[in-house]
């Protein structure tokens, strides 16, 4: 789980801070468990285990009744999986399949968030490429579903969404497709991070046909 996208987490911040729904200390505590979640993604050993346990800890409380936090927290049951993977695999398969129902509950919550569709798309793929559950079927939704709105988003954004396409066709191994959304990826932000990493697949996907 490296590439959860930084712009989906800050704007998923950003939405619960205008949310007029939740006291302030609730969206604090929501928006510190997200912010625990990406900080996990650029570190690693001891210090990754401790943001993600952390992580689940503030977030916790708050998933019966928060689609953000419920997501949050299944993507970091999902991620701690892979501390149990070598000492007690079938409690990494339980952490996989409890993380992955919980993304799937928060995008029924608020199916048209498309923060909850990015964060389910790219762990999903990460998830199926990286354990025996594969969610592939699952995640297709999410792929037909953005790509039906990417051309509303802004370029860093879109960028995120082609690059998440094009690793799901790849995946399918529908290569011209994926060649084409990492393309789409690269030219909506050549700048961003995402787009650098999309340029870097399209040499890979014409070497592979």
């Amino acid at each position: 789980m490296k590439h959860i996208g930084l712009k989906a987490v800050l704007i998923a911040a950003s939405f619960l801070l205008c949310s007029p729904a939740f006291a302030q200390d609730k969206e604090s505590q929501i928006a510190k468990g997200i912010e625990f979640h990406n900080r996990s993604r650029t570190v690693e050993g001891n210090e990754s285990d401790s943001l993600i346990d952390n992580c689940i800890n503030t977030l916790e409380p708050f998933i019966k009744e928060n689609a953000l936090a419920c997501a949050y927290y299944g993507s970091a049951l999902t991620i701690k999986a892979g501390q149990y993977a070598s000492k007690s695999p079938m409690k990494a398969y339980s952490n996989l399949n409890k993380g992955s129902k919980l993304i799937d509950k928060a995008v029924k919550m608020d199916s048209n968030n498309v923060h909850l569709r990015i964060l389910r798309l790219e762990n999903g793929i990460d998830v199926s490429r990286g354990s025996p559950v594969k969610r592939y079927k699952i995640i297709r939704d999410d792929v037909d579903y953005l790509l039906k709105i990417v051309d509303h988003f802004e370029p860093e954004v879109k960028a995120e969404v082609y690059l998440a396409c094009g690793n799901f066709y790849l995946d399918s191994k529908k290569d011209d497709l994926a060649k084409k959304y990492f393309e789409l990826a690269y030219k909506s932000s050549p700048d961003s991070d995402f787009g650098t990493r999309a340029k870097e697949m399209i040499p890979q996907v014409a070497a592979e046909k």
